[in-house]
């Protein structure tokens, strides 16, 4: 289980990454978890920034539900038919 929270998510990322420093088992399982589930790499790898503020705005990119449902219904449903989408950022 993935800690949605910024600070459990935090200690998560920062335990893996030691882990995987001394065992390429580890650093193989996460790659496959990487490329069959996206929310696991968003959740476990992606930093976000704010463009507008570079440097005070770093953390964890940790999605909401509601990103969730637009990856597994639209994104997934793009890619698979090799379609392209535009949406107006919520920024």
């Amino acid at each position: 289980m993935i800690p949605l929270e910024s600070n459990g998510n935090v200690a998560a990322r920062r335990e893996l990454i030691r882990a995987a420093r001394a065992s390429r088992e580890i650093q193989r399982a996460l790659l496959r978890h990487c490329k069959s589930d996206i929310f696991f790499f968003t959740d476990l790898f992606v930093w976000q920034t704010n463009p507008r503020h570079v440097g005070a705005e770093p953390g964890p990119f940790i999605t909401h539900e509601f990103q969730r449902l637009i990856v597994k219904d639209t994104i997934h449903r793009l890619l698979v038919e090799r379609r392209s989408a535009v949406w107006e950022k919520s920024r």
